[in-house]
């Protein structure tokens, strides 16, 4: 069959075309299929299976998550499949060098890791790398795909968040709440589908603050008003106070600069104001409900009683003035690390990222991976839709008070995942056909 043939036979399509449609169909399920291992098995879900993910020794194999193992396969598969997988790889990174640059900074780190400073790397692969894959595999998103994940993501957070409410209620969990061996049977904060309280805050409200800015556009208003709703609710039952301080005041940022644009004659959306003035009232009537029930007494008592968590602030910085200058920049002894924060009360981490990494890495190696994280949101920021950067700014924010990325967690990738297909940018409008041009224009 000729070329030509096959131009005047719609419904024939070249071996080639079906091919391609049908690996976009495939990675669109694989990304899905990553979608769900990474939301829905969290570190508390691995250690009840038997996993050593958060424990000193065992097998190596279990320190990562299975979520890692098969982000690495899918981006090995997806070059593989384009037959010559070394100018697929060249290219991809070319179109992307900050996936590059954050997985090279990872790999000086984990050297930094074994040879000098002696500590565990699987926490910077399992933290850093599977980001930089997925925004290499996010590099162009169809709409067809982009839709079928973002369906997807919404399902999942909007289930995490009743779910976390619902744990709340009840006191029955789904996974323990294991920290170093020791049951947290005593808190009250819901784990849900995301485990550690802090990781459900931080990455619900990154999602709040998503559909603030315009990441609910695959939802119906009313659908995206009671996500909205439901995720802010939410917020109280995971418990972190950082967390829900900085997303209200990030969207009361957003709420006014909205309200500024509009007053200088920007554009309203009318079908989001109508969902707005149906879905207002009834969330009153349910945040009256939760009230009347004490839903919010704990998460107020957690603000009157930090149970300690500023004078650990204090003591970090403490901390950080016992080491030595220049050990602090180039290799802090990790043993005297751990001394101190003995000394100090500070066994359970490091309550800021920025503090733990340097204190584990040295400031040199780890302001190279602080870079590569820079680099990283900026080129999420550039890729999605004006708004980006808002959820961005919130979880860098939230991350800086928390040990987060400086241990051993899925929650820049989810970020990452969260943001790039949400935020995705718009399908460009596709051309008319010259006879339905010419009949318009007539």
């Amino acid at each position: 069959m000729t070329a030509a043939s096959l131009a005047y036979r719609p419904n024939v399509r070249a071996p080639h075309v079906a091919r391609a449609s049908a690996e976009s169909r495939l990675l669109t399920a694989a990304l899905a299929v990553y979608a769900v291992l990474i939301l829905s098995i969290s570190p508390f879900a691995l250690a009840a299976l038997g996993f050593d993910y958060g424990d000193a020794g065992g097998n190596v194999l279990t320190k990562f998550h299975p979520a890692t193992f098969f982000i690495c396969f899918l981006a090995l598969a997806a070059a593989c499949g384009t037959g010559d997988p070394l100018s697929a790889a060249v290219r991809a990174f070319h179109e992307t060098p900050a996936a590059l640059f954050m997985i090279g900074a990872v790999l000086i780190a984990c050297a930094q890791a074994i040879v000098v400073t002696k500590i565990p790397f699987t926490p910077l692969l399992e933290t850093f790398l599977p980001a930089p894959l997925v925004l290499l595999l996010l590099r162009v998103i169809p709409e067809r795909r982009g839709r079928t994940l973002a369906l997807l993501l919404h399902a999942l957070l909007i289930g995490n968040a009743v779910l976390g409410i619902g744990e709340f209620l009840t006191g029955w969990r789904l996974t323990p709440f294991v920290i170093d061996g020791e049951d947290l049977n005593y808190e009250w904060r819901a784990t849900a589908l995301l485990g550690h309280p802090l990781a459900n805050a931080m990455l619900t409200g990154t999602y709040i603050v998503i559909l603030a800015v315009g990441g609910g556009r695959d939802l119906r208003p009313l659908v995206r008003a009671a996500a909205f709703a439901i995720c802010l609710a939410s917020m109280a039952a995971f418990g972190g106070r950082g967390a829900t301080v900085l997303a209200l005041l990030m969207l009361a940022l957003i709420a006014g600069r909205r309200l500024l644009a509009v007053l200088n004659g920007g554009h309203l959306d009318t079908r989001a104001m109508m969902a707005a003035i149906v879905a207002v009232p009834v969330a009153g009537i349910g945040l009256l409900l939760l009230a009347h029930s004490n839903f919010f007494e704990r998460i107020l008592d957690r603000f009157a009683d930090d149970t300690g968590s500023a004078q650990t602030r204090w003591d970090m910085l403490e901390l950080v003035g016992r080491i030595p200058f220049s050990d602090f920049v180039f290799a802090p002894d990790h043993r005297q690390v751990l001394t101190w924060q003995g000394i100090l009360g500070l066994e359970r981490g490091i309550e800021s990222f920025w503090l733990s990494m340097a204190l584990s890495y040295g400031l040199i190696v780890a302001g190279l991976v602080f870079a590569a994280l820079f680099a990283h949101g900026w080129t999420i920021v550039r890729r999605c839709r004006p708004g980006a950067v808002w959820p961005l700014l919130y979880f860098l924010a939230v991350a800086t008070t928390s040990l987060s990325l400086g241990g051993k967690s899925s929650v820049l990738t989810i970020a990452t995942f969260l943001v790039l297909v949400l935020l995705r940018p718009f399908a460009p409008a596709r051309a008319l056909p010259a006879a339905a041009y010419l009949a318009r224009r007539r």
